[in-house]
């Protein structure tokens, strides 16, 4: 079956990772040994080989996936391409050929590699977590080493596994209000080290597979008394189980559950500062509960999501692409004075710049810089064009190289920057070394903002939302009275611009059941014209990802 060939290999890859077959990666962040090779009964002889095994299926999270093209670096790529481009509120750089049909949800009944877009590379990439992930769940509790030990590496386990299965529902089965309570197909439910053929199981048992791996690792993460490495935050740990609850909980509509966890994962978690969100978001914070490893030890190059996202990454100034930019309409809703819209090129920044000019309107795309893009820029928008150079550069985290293709000198033109450009995602070394954020406190204040809202108490929503923007500083006038639907706008609002550009905003709207809008300039917003639609959440196979050929083709109990 090829499910099972591809976690088996993976398996080996985790293995061959383990011992010392890559060696890009230095002892922080995986435990490397000096053989050049493992069979299984070594790989799980004991605690530490094991923890090498754990450590290279958070490898696999932040590696190029083989087979796929160049930014398909595990979960970088469920990131940008299924959630980013995929959603309302992520207006990429120019969304050509290549792009337009994974922003218009073409590929959802495409059950074969379409450039890397289809089907299979979700399938691919979370059973490549989960095949290692079983193995070490078979196996760790003969491991030589403490009883502490081998409950905390399973624990890990059971984590990533829930982790990969929560992931893949979003993406393979229906909203949960259209499942039939549950009884619509969810996924394979692989569980252990098997080439046996598998049936796809109900949502429902997939959803009650996913709690009962986490509330095993969170009772063994507490009995083990040990702690993760606050440094380590690719690795699994008691917060991480309790995030990944939450967001189980949440897609599933059991709100209390999930308000009950997401509180949980953020237990002794503090929000980020101004200062830390306005750092780059490239290294962990005091909030982030996982990410990814991103070193520059460890540089992945053209095939990291840094070289395409960041402001000063290769696609916004080696090719000139542009940095990406928020939509023009939900940023608009925003005060000026958030610390958080001060990350984005909006209006507000250009003192003589009007939206409205006719030249503008009719244009496409709106582009501040580069006068050989549109004719008009060169008489009537070289003084935003400076002022634009001006802004980056008094914005610029210390220690980062310049965003966007410009140099520093006055007479050279700010680089392909879009209306509402923006500046939150920098790297720290070319082409786009950067660490990426899996899971943040913030998204556990709002989902118990949602959590609470759906079950009809509407002063803890808001109570919620006044310590995400108030307490925290990011708008320290920030005060909500709003009740009802409009409650429910803000609730979005905020959470797609706390959480812009990290992977949420295709998983929301498929949740929420809105449509994806998007405009372009002259019907008020940004998009470009080519992915300027309206996707109602019965359109594009209702928002599901058929299962893929590879999988059809080698798995006879559910062709």
């Amino acid at each position: 079956m090829k499910t099972i060939k591809i976690s088996s290999l993976v398996l080996g890859l985790a293995l061959a990772v383990a011992s010392g077959a890559f060696t890009s990666c230095r002892s922080d962040y995986l435990d490397l040994s000096s053989t050049s090779s493992v069979d299984d009964g070594t790989a799980f002889a004991n605690t530490k080989n094991i923890a090498s095994v754990v450590n290279g299926i958070a490898r696999v999270m932040s590696m190029q996936q083989r087979a796929y093209s160049q930014e398909f670096a595990g979960e970088a790529a469920i990131i940008n391409s299924y959630e980013n481009y995929a959603g309302p509120n992520f207006m990429g750089f120019y969304p050509g050929a290549y792009r337009r049909p994974l922003c218009n949800l073409e590929y959802m009944t495409t059950s074969t590699n379409a450039l890397g877009h289809g089907a299979d590379f979700p399938w691919h990439y979370y059973y490549a977590i989960i095949g290692p992930a079983n193995d070490v769940i078979a196996h760790v509790d003969a491991a030589a080493g403490t009883q502490q030990e081998r409950q905390w590496l399973k624990a890990q386990a059971l984590t990533f596994r829930a982790y990969a299965y929560e992931k893949l529902l979003h993406y393979y089965s229906p909203r949960w209000s259209e499942s039939d309570n549950g009884n619509a197909m969810g996924v394979v439910l692989r569980l252990e080290p098997s080439t046996n053929a598998l049936p796809l199981s109900t949502m429902s048992q997939c959803y009650a597979q996913i709690y009962s791996d986490l509330d095993e690792a969170i009772s063994l993460f507490t009995q083990s008394g040990l702690e993760r490495d606050a440094a380590k935050v690719w690795l699994p740990s008691v917060n991480v189980a309790h995030a990944v609850y939450a967001r189980a909980a949440l897609n599933r509509a059991d709100w209390a559950t999930a308000q009950t966890h997401a509180a949980a994962a953020r237990a002794n978690v503090k929000l980020m500062s101004n200062d830390e969100y306005t750092a780059g978001f490239c290294r962990p914070t005091s909030e982030w509960i996982m990410g990814s490893y991103g070193g520059d030890d460890d540089d992945l190059f053209y095939y990291q999501l840094g070289s395409y996202n960041a402001c000063n990454g290769n696609f916004a100034t080696a090719k000139s692409y542009g940095g990406n930019a928020i939509s023009h309409e939900l940023i608009s809703r925003i005060p000026n004075h958030d610390v958080r819209k001060s990350l984005f090129l909006t209006p507000d920044k250009f003192g003589n710049f009007d939206i409205h000019n006719t030249k503008i309107i009719n244009s496409n795309y709106l582009w501040l810089g580069k006068t050989n893009k549109l004719a008009w820029l060169s008489q009537e928008g070289l003084d935003v064009a400076t002022q634009a150079r001006q802004y980056i550069i008094d914005h610029t985290p210390a220690g980062f190289t310049p965003a966007y293709a410009y140099k520093l000198s006055a007479k050279d033109p700010v680089g392909n920057i879009v209306l509402d450009s923006q500046i939150k995602f920098w790297c720290f070394s070319q082409p786009g070394a950067a660490y990426v954020p899996f899971i943040r406190a913030s998204e556990m204040v709002l989902i118990e903002a949602e959590c609470a809202l759906q079950q009809g108490n509407e002063a803890e929503c808001r109570a919620r939302l006044v310590e995400l923007n108030a307490s925290t500083g990011r708008d320290a006038t920030y005060t909500c009275t709003k009740t009802g639907e409009e409650l429910w706008q803000e609730l979005r609002d905020y959470r797609a611009l706390e959480l812009w550009g990290e992977g949420f905003d295709f998983s929301d709207y498929k949740r929420w059941g809105l449509p994806i809008v998007r405009h372009s300039l002259k019907d008020g917003g940004n998009a470009y014209s080519t992915v300027a639609v309206t996707i109602l959440p019965s359109d594009a196979n209702h928002w599901v990802y058929v299962v893929p050929q590879i999988e059809v083709d080698y798995n006879e109990l559910i062709r």
